[in-house]
């Protein structure tokens, strides 16, 4: 195998892993948390996310003005809106048309209001000025049958409104479309209220426990944390891993898989809670995906630090300082690491 070769599998496992991660933020369940968000942040993950659908209709510009305030929203809901909003005018593009003359526009601006604006423009079929107030109604499509609910439109516009703000649409027919969705601006008190994640502690010297029953991945999550400067104990079950963390050495973290045979990482996490609670809260759980209803509660719980498979080797590094330092500190915090 070729370097070159090698090297763009690579990417292409990176760029896969990057949109896994985008899909996995917009599908949260805090749904109700209102914090200032980025809007930058959210468009390009929503164009990742609809790039392959998108590619081979359209070319997306942007335009992110320097200006642009941050927003109080949040990102989960604010995603799906945008994503829905990408993919609607990319099918309002002509077929017939070259892709590189189809154009998508994304640009956010701050308004004389002080408040904050994301457009999505194209310049596709456009819509019909008798079709043009039905278009946020619940149910009504223009797409054929079979391709749209009609229902899109109606919940973002749903969306905006419970976050404070509002969507507008103007269109000339044969010309294009432009939505534009207005946002409270996030105030100075509200950025400085955003909590930031506890600080890290230092790797190098610290004793990790990694408990992995596929020996492929144990032997390359220790290799790579044992070459990043940490003293590194495997264990190949889940029954083996609790014996090692209960004994007379103990560990600055236990990184462990949630998925075993003998001894899940919800039955060693209850089982730590009891014999040793302080290792118990220095946890660093593996999780990919296929998991049982049982698994999908404890992943629930508050405070538990979770890397989803594919994940960055540098954020497995990060997810141990930060489980280090939330147990040296005797808290705990949710980390969406993936």
């Amino acid at each position: 195998m070729t370097s070159d070769l090698l090297n763009q599998m690579l990417d292409g496992c990176e760029r896969i892993r990057s949109v896994v991660a985008d899909i996995r933020s917009f599908a949260r369940h805090d749904d109700n948390l209102v914090v200032p968000v980025d809007l930058r942040t959210v468009c390009t993950a929503a164009m990742r996310i609809v790039s392959s659908d998108v590619r081979h209709r359209a070319v997306i510009d942007t335009d992110f003005a320097a200006d642009t305030p941050p927003v109080l929203a949040n990102d989960s809901r604010l995603g799906q809106v945008l994503i829905n909003l990408i993919v609607n005018a990319s099918q309002a593009m002509p077929s017939e048309r070259p892709m590189d003359v189809n154009r998508i526009m994304i640009r956010t601006r701050l308004l004389p209001s002080g408040d904050a604006a994301l457009e999505v423009e194209d310049n596709g079929s456009g819509i019909a000025p008798d079709v043009l107030p039905r278009v946020f109604d619940p149910f009504f499509t223009t797409k054929p049958i079979g391709v749209g609910t009609g229902l899109g439109l109606s919940v973002c516009q749903g969306i905006i409104t419970s976050l404070g703000g509002r969507i507008d649409l103007t269109s000339t027919l044969g010309r294009g479309s432009r939505f534009t969705v207005t946002l409270n601006a996030a105030s100075a008190r509200d950025v400085a209220e955003d909590p930031a994640p506890p600080a890290a502690v230092p790797s190098s010297g610290s004793r990790v426990l990694v408990i992995d029953d596929e020996p492929l991945i144990r032997s390359v999550v220790v290799r790579t944390l044992a070459a990043q400067g940490f003293a590194v104990d495997e264990a190949e079950s889940g029954r083996e891993g609790l014996e090692r963390a209960v004994g007379d050495r103990p560990y600055d973290v236990i990184v462990c898989d949630l998925m075993m045979p003998d001894l899940d990482g919800v039955a060693l996490h209850r089982e730590l809670t009891r014999m040793r609670p302080e290792m118990a809260s220095r946890m660093v759980f593996i999780s990919g995906g296929a998991v049982t209803a049982r698994t999908q509660a404890f992943l629930q719980t508050p405070g538990l630090v979770v890397l989803h498979k594919p994940f960055a080797f540098e954020r497995l590094v990060e997810a141990i300082e930060r489980a280090g330092s939330a147990g040296a500190h005797g808290t705990s915090t949710t980390l969406p690491l993936t």
